[in-house]
């Protein structure tokens, strides 16, 4: 042992242990903030998509209320009972000022009979879907199906 005294190695050894359980607790503290941080970034991306969630289907709940709006428009109903032309039921969506509210704010519109499809105006780059898929997929669940399944 030589030139060190019983009490300097204890001091040394003490020294050593509080050192292990600095650096143990320091690493534990990361540890839990890092942990922390990650629960903090979860809740606050979960949030987020609650909130994108409601919005969608408050947008949704919206457009379908738009629909059904224009699909109760007496002229437009008249034009379906009268046999119009596509060209004309194009033109209508296009030109007329009774639909300007509509043409603002529905991209997409489409007047079936069955299934059928009249006339369709797409805005959107995007391909239509199958209407018959269309068709059967509103029929069970939205309440735009009274838009396509109306005499």
């Amino acid at each position: 042992m030589g030139s060190f005294s019983k009490s300097a190695l204890a001091a040394l050894g003490l020294t050593v242990i509080l050192l292990c359980g600095a650096a143990a607790t320091t690493r534990n503290i990361h540890r839990v903030a890092a942990e922390e941080a990650k629960r903090e970034e979860r809740n606050a991306a979960h949030t987020a998509m609650v909130g994108a969630s409601q919005a969608m289907k408050a947008n949704l709940v919206r457009l379908e209320g738009r629909a059904l709006g224009a699909a109760g428009l007496q002229k437009l109903e008249n034009m379906v009972r009268q046999g119009v032309d596509r060209l004309t039921f194009e033109d209508v969506f296009e030109t007329e000022l009774w639909w300007a509210d509509f043409r603002s704010d529905i991209p997409v519109t489409s007047v079936l009979v069955g299934e059928r499809v009249l006339a369709t105006r797409n805005k959107t780059k995007m391909p239509l879907p199958d209407f018959r898929y269309l068709v059967q997929a509103t029929e069970k669940h939205s309440p735009a199906s009274a838009l396509v399944v109306s005499d």
